[in-house]
């Protein structure tokens, strides 16, 4: 019995060992090299190499040399592990492509079943159709690789086919898609980006993939025309993952379908649409619904109560749509939720006082029109990013908040929230905490200590128009990590800044400390991380150093003294305004550093001397304002160089010497042109009808002398319908640091009813021709009336002679016109009613004769309009033209002009009065000063208004004269 034993336990040893022995012989553990790859097909796949471009050297494993011998072994390349034939091949790379072509050699590959080629450029050369012969090929991924032409039908004898993907190749042509029919197998298709809008029957083709579960359609075109009635179709169980996100469908009828298709759906993206109307109540349906996106549409009306009653929701976003009412009550029962986004709609009503959403990661409710409190989130302890600014809520910010041990953003801007802040709102933030913005809440009050060290380094914080001061808060000084960006803009802050605190503390990349009154030596700014810096709107005193990196730079509107050196090593600016300070001195030969800068601004300051040529070294400047200075002699030539701007303003100095002629040639890109108010004289040079983008014109107040030039009318861009390629579009400055974009708007200063006024933001809109107070002799120019895009126009105040041109009528859009204290004559020309929109008209004193013309529009207009032209007669004027004497007996004094006497004065009368009055005065000057976008054509909508009151008033006005004459 013991020899038995003993020998099959000697047995079983030995062929435990025979077993362990070929294991290892198989994984090659034991130092044995075993070749496995076959012959054959590394020859076809070194064919397959020889046909590639390979720019990168991702094929370098590829090769005949004995150490490569093993094909198996090469990147990309998979076999089985069994019968060692090459089962896979994956070319992908999402940064390093391949070029060239394809080898027919691969069909060689017979057991090939994944065929990986997507992310590679193959020249728009066409799909091969030796790919339908790769009978084995269950993978097929060919998106992102340059094809271009027919999708060859012979993919269809593919029959054995799970996944395709052939999205993203836009030069494809595809006619039809019935070839996809004989996938009888196919679980994912994908055809993102590609142009079917000549396929009208790809919805009867789809419902045909019976064992399709996946179809991704981003970015796809279709036909707008959809059949009618949609393809009928049996319901499926198979599909649970559809994408049509970014097709531009501009109907539901896409989703209803597919919602008519299948009740398994899992995902469903239909977002960055044009979908109109109501979210399909049918999306209630669906069992196991866990993603939806429709975001990005114009959905409207209410969210379905329904759509709540699922569960399952893991993500939901209804964003940027038109969705209004309140939120159902069974959205808060959706435990399992995780990204819940709503913002950008127009729901309402409050939230419920505690949310308990335990799974919670993302909540956006921002930008829309919820009022009430801020829920408690102290049970949604998974929460990383909460959105709630841009609505209505208000009372205190419950403490609990602080708790949530997750959070890396919070943002409760543009709200009504109140009370204190301190410490306790934040104490359980971690490391992770980098995004905190409290802005524009403008009763909320923070306040917490200077010695406070919080948990966390915030990168990005805004607490603007919230109460901060009267200290400086120190305190974010250790809140913000290395190269943050801080807002605390408006924050009533007055104090000085702690030098030595400040340059221990980290350096910014972005800073806004604007609009408070914040005095003595302005921060160090020198720090290498510095990118934006605004300080503008404070009382500083000292110019600080730049540092060379720093891109913008607003220090307006301070008391800065010292000379500008101290700027020049800011060689990386783009925007630097200085404008409204005490600088003096001359502008510093060395601002030549300033090679990128596009917007210089020392306007409104005490600088003399002569302009320093050193702005000729600015070669992308695209404003330079330099206003209200003390600058004397002429405009230095190495401006010519300045080939970008748009903007030049120069006025308000001491400037002389004839108007350079090399502006009209040398600037071709100018918009604004100002030089009012210096010693400019001689005649205009002609070469400034070559500035064919020009819109403001402003030469006032110098010694010009000549005639106004004919060739005005080149002036294209000031016509209704100027070339769009000629607008200039950089006067404003788009700036962008970190995730903050900043819009900073061009400005200019001229004179508007005789009032100065600095006009901000659409700057482009604005089309002023101001030539008055010169020397200018001549007749008005009849090719002036092509500008017929002009906004106002002034010449008043020369020597100009001759009649006023019939033309002037052409000047549709024309708001001022002042050709007053000239040597005009002649009648005033009736066309002047065919100006709508005036608002402001001034003859007077010239030599006009004549009636003055009795049109609705030239009535509106006071005596002041007319006066000092003595052969002028006529309403409003006193004097009567001959033949026009009013009878001594007037037939009847009942119901003058249909009006009953007790109407004559009326309630309205004193209404249109106030409106007139309301609507005049802060219509035009609070539009002026408005920095909304749109403002000029707020501008004239309110001066059309006006109009409207004034001949009210006028016509009232004039019934009751006559009534009380007679």
């Amino acid at each position: 019995m013991n020899v038995v034993t003993t020998k099959l336990t000697t047995f079983m040893h030995a062929l435990l060992f025979l077993v362990i022995l070929w294991i290892l012989l198989v994984s090659g553990t034991i130092g044995v090299d075993v070749l496995r790859c076959l012959e054959k097909e590394r020859l076809v796949l070194l064919k397959v190499k020889d046909d590639l471009i390979d720019h990168y050297g991702r094929l370098s494993t590829w090769g005949p040399e004995e150490a490569k011998k093993d094909c198996c072994k090469w990147k990309g390349v998979r076999c089985d592990n069994r019968s060692n034939h090459v089962v896979a091949l994956d070319l992908f790379d999402r940064f390093y492509h391949l070029a060239g072509k394809i080898s027919p050699s691969l069909v060689e590959l017979e057991y090939l079943n994944h065929l990986d080629l997507s992310a590679n450029n193959f020249n728009e050369t066409s799909i091969p159709e030796f790919f339908g012969s790769l009978a084995k090929l269950k993978y097929l991924n060919l998106a992102h690789s340059n094809f271009r032409g027919l999708i060859p039908h012979h993919l269809g004898k593919l029959s054995m086919l799970q996944h395709l993907e052939l999205s993203y190749n836009r030069l494809l042509n595809i006619t039809d898609l019935d070839w996809l029919c004989n996938f009888r197998s196919l679980e994912y298709l994908d055809l993102g980006g590609l142009d079917l809008s000549t396929v009208t029957t790809w919805m009867q083709t789809i419902s045909k993939l019976r064992t399709l579960k996946t179809l991704n359609m981003p970015g796809c075109t279709f036909s707008s025309v959809l059949p009618t009635p949609l393809p009928f179709i049996n319901s499926s169980t198979s599909l649970s993952i559809i994408d049509f996100s970014n097709c531009s469908l501009n109907t539901l009828s896409i989703l209803v379908w597919f919602l008519n298709m299948s009740s398994s759906f899992s995902y469903i993206d239909f977002s960055y649409n044009a979908m109109r109307g109501k979210i399909p109540v049918a999306l209630g349906n669906l069992e196991s619904f866990s993603h939806v996106d429709l975001s990005v549409n114009m959905l409207e009306g209410g969210i379905p109560d329904t759509l709540w009653n699922l569960t399952s929701f893991v993500y939901v976003d209804l964003s940027n749509n038109m969705l209004e009412g309140r939120i159902p009550s069974g959205l808060w029962n959706s435990t399992m939720i995780r990204t819940l986004d709503l913002s950008e709609n127009l729901l309402c009503g409050s939230l419920p006082h505690t949310l308990r959403l335990p799974h919670l990661e993302v909540l956006r409710l921002d930008e829309n029109r919820f009022v009430g409190s801020v829920p408690d989130l102290a049970s949604c302890t998974s929460l990383v990013s909460v959105l709630l600014h841009g609505n209505r809520f208000n009372g205190t910010l419950n403490k609990s908040i602080g708790s949530l041990s997750k959070l890396q953003v919070l943002n409760l801007g543009s709200n009504n929230l109140e009370g204190i802040i301190n410490e306790a709102h934040f104490s359980n933030y971690s490391d992770q905490f980098y995004d905190l913005d409290l802005s524009l809440n403008s009763n909320l009050r923070v306040e917490i200590s200077s010695h406070w060290k919080p948990p966390f380094k915030i990168m990005y914080i805004s607490l603007a128009f919230c109460k901060l001061g009267p200290e400086f808060p120190y305190w974010l000084l250790n809140a913000c990590s290395q190269g943050a960006n801080l807002d605390i803009s408006n924050t009533q802050i007055s104090d000085t800044i702690d030098k030595k605190i400040w340059d221990n503390s980290i350096c910014f990349l972005y800073l806004n400390m604007s609009n408070n009154q914040m005095y003595g030596i302005a921060p160090d700014l020198s720090c290498e991380t510095f990118s934006f810096v605004d300080l503008s709107s404070n009382e500083f005193d000292t110019l600080p150093l730049l540092a060379p990196s720093i891109n913008f730079v607003n220090l307006a509107r301070n008391k800065l003294s010292r000379r500008l050196t101290r700027i020049c090593a800011a060689s990386s600016v783009w925007v630097l305004d200085i404008s409204d300070n005490r600088l003096s001195g001359e502008l510093p030969h060395c601002l030549k550093n300033l090679t990128s800068i596009e917007y210089f601004n020392v306007a409104n300051n005490n600088f003399s001397g002569r302009i320093s040529e050193s702005l000729g070294y600015m070669n992308v400047l695209s404003s330079l304002h330099i206003r209200n200075n003390s600058f004397r002699g002429e405009i230095p030539t190495s401006l010519r160089k300045c080939r970008w701007l748009h903007v030049l303003d120069l006025g308000e100095n001491n400037l002389t010497g004839h108007v350079p002629a090399w502006i009209g040639g040398s600037l071709p890109m100018l918009a604004v042109l100002s030089l009012r108010s210096n010693d400019f004289y001689g005649s205009l040079p002609l070469t400034l009808c070559h500035l064919r983008n020009l819109q403001l014109l402003d030469l006032s107040l110098n010694k010009i002398s000549g005639t106004i030039p004919k060739c005005m009318n080149n002036f294209s861009s000031m016509s209704l319908n100027p070339d769009a390629n000629q607008i200039p579009d950089n006067i404003s400055h788009v700036f962008q640091s970190g995730y903050v974009w900043e819009l900073f708007y061009d400005s200019i200063t001229l004179v508007w009813k005789e009032k100065e006024v600095e006009y901000v933001k659409n700057l482009i809109l604005l089309k002023v021709v101001d030539l008055s107070s010169n020397k200018l002799d001549g007749h008005i120019p009849h090719e002036i009336s092509s500008l017929d895009g002009l906004f106002a126009l002034n010449i008043s105040r020369n020597n100009l002679i001759g009649s006023i041109p019939q033309e002037i009528g052409q000047l549709k859009m024309l708001n001022s016109l002042d050709l007053s204290e000239n040597n005009l004559s002649g009648e005033i020309p009736d066309t002047l009613s065919q100006l709508s929109h005036l608002g402001v008209l001034n003859l007077a004193f010239n030599n006009l004769s004549g009636k003055i013309p009795l049109n609705t529009q030239i009535q509106t207009f006071d005596s002041s309009s007319y006066t000092g032209n003595p052969l002028l007669c006529g309403p409003p004027l006193p004097t009567h033209c001959p033949g026009d004497e009013r009878p001594k007996n007037p037939i009847s004094t009942e119901n003058v002009d249909g009006m009953d006497h007790g109407e004559l004065i009326s309630t309205g009368f004193y209404v249109a009065m106030a409106l007139g009055f309301i609507v005049g005065f802060w219509g035009v000057f609070g539009t002026l000063h408005s920095k909304n976008l749109g403002g000029l054509y707020v501008f004239k909508m309110v001066i059309n208004v006006n109009d409207w009151v004034h001949v009210r008033i006028v016509v009232t006005w004039n019934h009751m004269r006559r009534y009380f004459e007679n």
